[in-house]
């Protein structure tokens, strides 16, 4: 059972660092096409109209965003009942209880003591 939760603590810490690793790089990379975006506007209009547009895209992009995640998709499931156990996940599937009941099962073979490949005499 500790290994199960040290496993899924080291999971949750490789995604935190992977997403924050792909996060700077998005950042980084909005900062160069924001550059990009500035020279390619200043070229053929003044400076206040590239930054007029540039503003509107970024206030746009943001808003859409902010209602896209401000959107309520998932309903509180009354308590004690199978069925709202299933509703917790998203869409209704079962793969996280199939996941914790293959990581229990795994956990029990190791717990045996018998290791892969040999016999009992």
């Amino acid at each position: 059972m500790i290994a199960l939760i040290e496993a899924r603590i080291a999971l949750a810490a490789r995604r935190a660092a992977y997403g924050t690793a792909a996060l700077a790089m998005i950042l980084v990379g909005c900062g160069f096409l924001t550059a990009a975006a500035w020279i390619a506007l200043a070229r053929t209009t003044d400076a206040l109209t590239a930054a007029l547009v540039i503003g509107a895209v970024y206030v746009g992009l943001g808003l859409l965003i902010l209602g896209v995640t401000s959107r309520r998709r998932y309903r509180v499931p009354a308590r004690g009942t199978t069925a709202a156990a299933a509703e917790t996940t998203p869409r209704g599937d079962m793969l996280p209880a199939a996941v914790q009941a293959f990581f229990v099962g795994v956990s029990a073979g190791m717990s045996t003591g018998r290791s892969r490949g040999r016999r009992r005499r």
